[in-house]
């Protein structure tokens, strides 16, 4: 789920790396030999992904409802 909203406006992660397993634990190939990747064209096949904001588990809900009040949200 997290590659689908990564690079999107408007959107931020906050925590901390992934485990690595959010595109999938393959990539296979498609039948016209592409394979499934993030908006940036990144295969993240069992790669963490960090996340835009590192923050302890403890405050990452704290930091993200600041941030979304900075966008005009809350």
């Amino acid at each position: 789920m997290l590659t689908a909203f990564r690079g999107l406006d408007g959107v931020a992660s906050f925590g901390a790396d992934s485990a690595g397993l959010t595109s999938g634990n393959v990539a296979t190939p498609l039948a016209d030999g592409a394979l499934i990747v993030d908006r940036a064209g990144v295969n993240l096949d069992n790669q963490p992904i960090a996340p835009d904001h590192v923050v302890g588990t403890l405050y990452a809900d704290r930091d993200a409802r600041e941030w979304l009040a900075t966008q005009g949200c809350g």
